[in-house]
């Protein structure tokens, strides 16, 4: 007798019999056992029908066991499939729902290669992915969360420092506070008994001379009387002169001892907080890894039809202005112009239409160049530091700090991987938020005025009168060196059509290289405002170029292709 759980033939069920089914056709939709399999096997219709074991069928997800091959609205086997409605379709589906789709296809085209394609193996790393991310995503909270911990004790232990060091010093002050006190007292004090004394001796002094004043009157003659006034009365006046110079030279005055607290002591009472608790965001530590995204994301790359450097027309658009011996450009995404003053030491960023936004400064150590990573956030390198600076401009402070081997030159930004040349060593790159370096391209040519930028899987950087190209990976691919048209490189971009766009210093002028490196041609030259350029940019959104120039000025430009 079939158990519960166990599944019966349903070949033998319509013949009545009860008999476990060990199989599973699932275009059949039916369990067979091993008899009626050996008659479903041998018929033409059903013999190349994929068929499992009942266990393995259960091992199968519900929503996918469920999936039926025949139409629950007709009755029919499904036999096609509508890329147009993502639909199966049984012969009367089509006439009724899809008769004027077109691109229908049969199910056994559909399905041919369902095991063997890309998708099986790509949906396979996805989900190695989620777990992958899913693990991380846990570790990087639970160290999230240790860091926390940390913190609070941390913080808990500099209140406790705190309120120690304020004790001991309010205890300090006290205590000279009492002594200075005290010894006010007791010099008020030894004064005033001081005077009390004297005028105590001088008391009894006038006691006597009233006794004696008393004898003459009764007993003296008129003669003796007469004298003896005369003696009394320079006595008497020296008492009351006495006196006088007591209150002459201060010695009747009231003393009063006042204690005035400091302001700065008194403000303790109005404090409200020990300290303020907050909470900061900062970027993630961790990143997600999606191989598959990324492979989208190459798929979905524009294709933009190659132009001739022939056809490239710069259009005056704007003239922005700027203090002298600016370095370095760029753009935010949202528009903004941000510039590096190299000798004043200084960001300085402008709206869309050249007016101050905000001044950044920076500790003297030359900037050189700065690289976008976001609206918020830069990346600047330095001529006289061996390390690159990652500042938010809205907070305008240094956020995280790259160490270098040398001073640095150019930088750029792409795909979270900031690139940049450092002085005779080559171009090295950090994977963010990471600060470890690698070195990319082995070149001791590269000097800390050599420039770089990145499009598309290329990078390309200048050195003297020389502009390289290399694949994303570190291999060459050309160096353009053309004197009659590039005397000195400095800053270096790259159009959507991979035209290469060089600033040259030496001759005042732009020039444009073709993506193969074996043509160029100056576009713009001080005619067209170039004057002594160092820094150039280029936004693809809206195909415009920015020139920044050791002038006191830089110009934005419209590209026509």
């Amino acid at each position: 007798m079939a158990t519960l759980c166990s599944m019966l033939c349903s070949v033998c069920e319509i013949q009545h019999k009860n008999k476990e089914a060990e199989y599973w056709c699932s275009e059949c939709e039916q369990g067979l056992c091993p008899e009626c399999l050996n008659c479903h096997n041998a018929l033409k219709s059903s013999r190349n029908h994929e068929v499992i074991t009942v266990e393995n069928y259960k091992q199968l997800p519900s929503s996918i066991s469920s999936i039926q091959h025949h139409c629950s609205d007709h009755n029919r086997k499904f036999q096609m499939y509508c890329p147009q409605h993502e639909n199966l379709c049984c012969p009367l589906c089509i006439s009724s729902n899809h008769r004027n789709c077109v691109g229908l296809l049969s199910i056994e085209e559909v399905i041919a290669t369902s095991k063997t394609s890309s998708l099986l193996d790509s949906m396979e790393q996805r989900i190695k992915d989620l777990l992958t991310n899913a693990e991380e995503i846990i570790d990087d909270r639970k160290q999230n969360l240790t860091s926390i911990q940390n913190q609070h004790h941390k913080f808990q232990s500099e209140i406790t420092q705190m309120r120690d060091q304020i004790n001991k010093h309010l205890d300090f002050l006290e205590k000279q506070s009492t002594e200075e006190l005290l010894a006010t007292k007791k010099d008020v004090s030894s004064r005033i008994e001081t005077v009390i004394t004297n005028i105590t001796q001088n008391y009894k002094h006038v006691s006597k001379l009233k006794n004696e004043m008393c004898s003459i009157r009764k007993y003296a003659s008129n003669l003796q009387t007469f004298l003896g006034a005369k003696v009394l009365e320079v006595e008497i006046q020296k008492k009351e002169e006495y006196l006088q110079s007591l209150s002459i030279d201060g010695s009747l005055e009231q003393v009063v001892i006042n204690l005035e607290v400091d302001d700065e002591l008194s403000n303790i009472l109005s404090i409200q907080k020990f300290g303020s608790v907050s909470t900061e965001k900062k970027s993630p530590l961790f990143v997600l890894k999606n191989k598959t995204e990324r492979q989208a994301q190459i798929l979905r790359t524009p294709v933009v039809t190659p132009s001739s450097i022939h056809d490239i027309n710069p259009t005056q658009q704007q003239i922005i202005a700027v203090p002298e011996k600016i370095t370095g450009c760029s753009m935010t995404p949202s528009g903004k112009f941000i510039f590096v003053n190299c000798y004043e030491h200084q960001l300085i960023i402008l709206t869309k239409d050249g007016k101050s936004d905000s001044v950044i400064n920076i500790p003297p150590q030359y900037p050189v160049d700065v690289a976008c990573i976001d609206d918020l956030s830069v990346a600047v390198s330095f001529h006289s530091a061996s390390d690159i600076q990652i500042i938010n401009i809205a907070s305008k402070k240094v956020v995280k700090t790259i160490n270098t081997l040398n001073i640095c030159g150019g930088i750029i930004h792409q795909d979270n991987n900031i690139l940049y040349c450092e002085n005779y060593n080559g171009v090295r790159v950090v994977k963010l938020p990471n600060t470890d370096n690698v070195l990319l391209v082995d070149d001791m040519e590269i000097n800390h005025w050599s420039y770089i930028t990145t499009y598309m899987d290329f990078l390309y950087y200048t050195k003297h009168n020389t502009v390289s190209c290399y694949s994303i990976t570190g291999k060459k691919l050309w160096d353009f060196k053309d004197e009659s048209v590039l005397k000195s490189s400095c800053g270096v971009t790259a159009d959507k059509h991979s035209n290469i766009y060089v600033a040259d210093y030496e001759n005042s002028s732009i020039v444009v290289i073709s993506p193969d490196g074996k043509k160029g041609r100056r576009i713009l030259g001080e005619v067209q405002g170039i004057i002594k350029p160092s820094g150039i940019f280029i936004n693809n959104e809206n195909d415009t170029l920015l020139v920044s120039n050791y002038n006191e000025t830089a110009v934005l430009y419209k590209l026509t292709f």
